[in-house]
């Protein structure tokens, strides 16, 4: 099924995107949203002509009615949920209504907007009751979650890991969170690496190990802020808004002052305006070069690289996987006709075995001076 936009009033734009292994067309009456999105997935979901090809399409409006509509449906629905955006550890969970057109209607409150979904999982509609900054990201986070069902299907190692790209490959920073993950990510592009990902990213082990990123929010805590001031600086001066462009963000355009996200410091950005910010390079996808686990050691003066067995880094690689569920299953509103494939555990231990066995991996000790250290020096000094 493929319904055309709820109403058809104003000129509809249209992009056509690809992330690995699938492809999104997006239809909108509300161009600027397109662009903020290409903007927000790029490097990693490559722009194309739009064709019939696209393996899903997801059509993004702003209809209040349509929206006042889906509420007091679902008021007056006996209570149902479906499973639908695969956080690490968990799914966000949404209060479901059928239509007679064959779509079911998830109510991302969060987000404000309401997400279609035909039973294939081709088509997504995401009806919003304005334009604004939670829409956006809502229509983002459908694409991510329809790269994710594609990638897992494919048997992508999902890893848990910021990303820098140096002398043509991918170095994965890997571990839970407050690891010292994104720090160590900073300081690396200060270095002059090219970013990758600063949270997640999928690696297809079939061959030569290759690490495709997955754009996320970048959260700057003041934990990383305190140990770059000029970073800080900037930072604060940019006044930077996660669900606008760049030209969003320019000099002297009006916007409110981004509020902070429950449970962070500071108000997150794009992968987008946080290579701005850095002045760093982007790449969407590279060769795995190297694995690094980081850990905080205030005994180790500055920063140290020590090499860890196959065996050691197919552990400590376990450990670092962004998985919603134990086994890894599918989200229950985004996939094929609510098929909730499990990606079963040997074919994960597999993968890491691979990926471990194929490329060199360190522990990254940081000690106090760690960021005094150039960490690209020292990594082309233990992989020559």
């Amino acid at each position: 099924m493929s319904p055309e936009l709820p109403h058809a009033s104003g000129a509809h734009a249209r992009i056509q995107l690809r992330h690995g292994p699938v492809s999104i067309e997006v239809v909108s009456d509300d161009a600027p949203s397109l662009a903020w999105l290409a903007e927000f997935l790029a490097p990693a979901f490559q722009p194309g002509p739009p064709s019939r090809r696209a393996h899903h399409r997801a059509v993004f409006t702003v209809a209040p009615a349509l929206h006042a509509s889906l509420r007091r449906r679902l008021r007056a629905a006996p209570p149902r949920e479906l499973e639908g955006f695969g956080y690490d550890g968990s799914f966000s969970r949404h209060a479901v209504v059928r239509d007679a057109q064959g779509l079911t209607w998830a109510h991302d409150r969060g987000n404000a907007v309401f997400l279609g979904v035909d039973d294939d999982a081709r088509t997504v509609v995401v009806a919003a009751r304005h334009a604004g900054d939670k829409p956006r990201v809502a229509l983002m986070r459908v694409l991510r979650e329809l790269a994710v069902s594609a990638q897992l299907r494919s048997g992508r190692l999902p890893v848990h890991a910021s990303a820098f790209a140096h002398r043509g490959g991918a170095v994965l920073i890997c571990g839970p969170k407050r690891a010292g993950k994104s720090s160590l990510l900073v300081h690396a592009l200060a270095c002059g690496g090219a970013f990758v990902s600063n949270d997640r990213l999928y690696v297809d082990v079939a061959g030569r190990p290759t690490a495709t990123a997955m754009p996320t929010i970048v959260m700057l805590r003041d934990g990383t802020l305190r140990l770059f001031p000029s970073l800080r600086r900037d930072y604060e001066r940019a006044r930077y808004d996660r669900s606008r462009t760049l030209a969003e963000c320019a000099p002297g355009v009006a916007r409110p002052r981004p509020r902070a996200a429950p449970g962070f410091d500071r108000p997150g950005l794009s992968p987008a305006q946080f290579c701005d910010l850095l002045g760093a390079p982007m790449r969407g996808a590279a060769p795995v070069r190297a694995l690094l686990f980081p850990r905080i050691d205030p005994r180790t003066g500055s920063l140290a690289l020590r090499r860890l067995t196959a065996a050691g880094a197919q552990t400590r690689l376990a450990r670092s996987l962004m998985k919603p569920s134990h086994p890894t299953r599918l989200s229950a509103l985004f996939s094929p006709a609510r098929r909730r494939e499990i990606v079963p555990a040997g074919a994960e231990r597999d993968a890491c075995r691979r990926l471990a066995s194929r490329v060199p991996a360190f522990e990254c000790r940081l000690g106090p001076r760690a960021y005094e250290t150039d960490l690209l020096a020292a990594l082309r000094a233990e992989l020559s």
